[in-house]
């Protein structure tokens, strides 16, 4: 398969197989969950020059962590990903 046909089929894919193959790229060890150490790792892969401190990552994660067990799941990782909801008032 080459790298366009890969594309095309992430355009075309539902957005919760987007958002699943995008945590699978964060989630290294394939547990269902990503930690800061595999979104630092992550980051750094991509940049390496990356001005992004591990505190900053932990921050993240902390933000997205819902039940608070240190990690971020699928259903976690895809709340960020939603569009923002406009709340209406009466």
């Amino acid at each position: 398969m080459t790298l366009l046909n890969l594309c095309l089929q992430v355009m075309k894919a539902s957005s919760d197989d987007r958002a699943a193959l995008s945590f699978s790229l964060f989630d290294a060890d394939g547990s269902g969950a990503m930690d800061s150490a595999e979104v630092m790792g992550m980051l750094l892969a991509g940049a390496k020059d990356s001005k992004t401190s591990f505190a900053q990552v932990h921050d993240m994660i902390r933000a997205l962590d819902e039940d608070g067990d240190g990690t971020v799941t699928i259903d976690e990782f895809k709340v960020c990903l939603a569009p923002p909801t406009t709340a209406t008032t009466h």
